[in-house]
Parts: C-alpha cells; structure tokens; sequence
C-alpha cells in the first residue's frame, strides 16, 4: 500500500471519520505507516489540541467554548493515551 507523508498522517488523525468514509467507499486507498503505533505522542496530543482548538473557534466562534472544546478532546485523547502506557 501507499506509506503515509506526514502532512497525510495529520489529515488521518484530524479528520478520521471522513477519512473512514473515503476509504470504506473506496474513493481512495488506504494509507499505511512505517511506524508503530505513529500517533501515540505527546507532540501529537499537542497538535490535536490546538486543531480542536482552532476549530472550535469555527464552530462556537467563542473563545471560552473553544478553549473546553479543545481540552475536553485533549483530556481524552490524553486518557488514551495513559491506558496505552504512553504517558
């Protein structure tokens, strides 16, 4: 299969649910990494928490709401994160 760039491993992570959608449909081919387990960073739980963060600034346009939107997703990735033995 296609091994993933970084800019395309982001996209996965970002929007998943679409990315599903595309490849279940197959409108496109799965994307594979070289590494194990890619997204299972601290760097990463950064990145998505400030892409929650930016779009929840789209959606609520409200900086109090983006900021829980954003936290709220990052504590649960977080959590993931800790029953994987990452953090």
């Amino acid at each position: 299969g296609l091994i993933a760039n970084g800019y395309e491993k982001y996209f996965v992570l970002f929007f998943a649910p679409f990315y599903l959608y595309l490849v279940a449909t197959k409108k496109i081919q799965p994307l594979f990494s070289n590494e194990h387990k890619p997204f299972h960073r601290l760097r990463v739980l950064f990145a998505y928490a400030i892409f929650l963060f930016i779009l929840g600034m789209i959606l609520y346009v409200s900086l109090f709401k983006a900021i829980f939107f954003s936290l709220f997703g990052a504590i649960g990735y977080a959590t993931h994160l800790f029953v994987d033995k990452m953090i």
